[in-house]
């Protein structure tokens, strides 16, 4: 810088500093500067508030989450269990089915070789008493 700039910038600064000082003993201006300075005050407790908030409603939204998730992971063990627990079921009432069939085969069967069994003895029955009918009439 030359001398001429040198001096003209410190004349400015003289300038700007004796209008700060003459400001700053301005009962107004200075009045109007604590207002700014109590609502940027007002401002940064706001904005410590609301990211106080905004840090606990992310803490408590990521607890929730997890908890969701835990939710949803004992839900799926207790949907696997229940299928589990369905298809033995199934295979128990599959096998059933099967012995139960299996059963009343048996049963048909069994139940024809005793009629079979009943009508030879009812056939005896009915023998003998054709031959005991023989032997009255005989005795008579």
């Amino acid at each position: 810088l030359t001398g001429i700039q040198l001096d003209s910038l410190r004349h400015t600064i003289i300038r700007i500093r004796s209008k700060f000082l003459h400001l700053s003993r301005d009962s107004n201006v200075t009045s109007e500067i604590g207002k700014i300075r109590n609502t940027f005050e007002r401002i940064r407790t706001q904005l410590r508030v609301k990211d106080d908030a905004m840090r606990m409603l992310h803490a408590n939204l990521e607890q929730r989450l997890r908890r969701a998730e835990q939710e949803c992971a004992t839900l799926e063990q207790e949907k696997q269990c229940m299928e589990e627990h369905c298809a033995r079921t199934e295979s128990r009432m599959v096998e059933k089915r099967r012995q139960w069939s299996e059963d009343q085969g048996t049963m048909n069967g069994e139940m024809k070789i005793l009629k079979m069994k009943c009508d030879e003895e009812t056939k005896k029955v009915e023998e003998l008493r054709v031959e005991n009918l023989k032997l009255v009439r005989l005795h008579k």
